[in-house]
């Protein structure tokens, strides 16, 4: 009975020393990941001393995919800094999301969602999606995606981006669809060689007159937000 007491006791010791290596060994990692980002993450007042057991949970909510949340205050690392509070929330299937009161520096990467509030600075790459409640100043060019399109007679144009190239095989007269939200801005370029006629007395256009747009003759539209589209100018080129 004694034996079969102290081989317990053994294997029970040994089974101790496996878990408090593997406490040490998430310890030294999540130590790591503390001096690597220069944040506090178990709020033990100490930047990469981090407590075993908070270092253990932490881990094993990664690994297994458990959503939590993690909240930061005034965290400065590299040329990026956050000013006020930032908060990480994660969800059984993994997604994040970071709620940030502003963000000062340098952002590398690709942001998918929405950004509510001001953004100062370079944008490089790609911005899809609507820009809402300020103003957008370009310090080079405003480039407008050209979607093209070729037109029968009494077709209604369908307005899909703010920069429209018409082409017809003979001369036609059309209408545009409605507009969208007020303060869109529309100009339309005719790249064929027939007329392309915008009729004043059309309900959702108004014009300063009959517009016939030639070959490389352009309309500049603005939105009134009452399904309407509003001349602010054409030009015969």
């Amino acid at each position: 009975m004694k034996e079969i007491v102290k081989e317990t006791k053994k294997t029970d010791n040994g089974l101790a020393a496996k878990v408090r290596g593997l406490e040490e060994k998430f310890a030294k990692l999540l130590k790591v990941c503390e001096r690597h980002f220069g944040t506090d993450i178990d709020r033990d007042g100490k930047i990469g001393n981090l407590r075993i057991a908070f270092g253990i949970i932490l881990v094993i909510s990664i690994t297994v995919g458990i959503g939590f949340t993690r909240t930061v205050t005034d965290w400065a690392g590299g040329n990026t800094a956050i000013t006020g509070t930032a908060k990480v929330t994660t969800d059984d299937a993994g997604t994040a999301t970071l709620t940030v009161d502003a963000i000062v520096g340098d952002v590398t990467g690709n942001l998918t969602g929405n950004v509510t509030g001001d953004v100062t600075g370079d944008v490089t790459g790609d911005v899809t999606g609507a820009v809402s409640g300020g103003a957008v100043t370009a310090t080079t060019f405003l480039t407008l995606t050209v979607a093209s399109a070729t037109v029968t007679n009494a077709e209604v144009i369908a307005v899909t981006t703010s920069y429209m190239q018409l082409d017809n095989a003979a001369t036609t007269t059309n209408t545009l669809g409605n507009a969208a939200a007020a303060g869109q801005t529309l100009v339309i370029e005719n790249i064929g060689g027939q007329s392309v006629v915008f009729e004043n007395a059309t309900t959702n256009l108004a014009l300063s007159g009959d517009i016939t747009l030639g070959a490389t003759d352009t309309l500049t539209l603005i939105s009134a937000g009452i399904d309407e589209w509003r001349q602010i100018s054409t030009s015969n080129n």
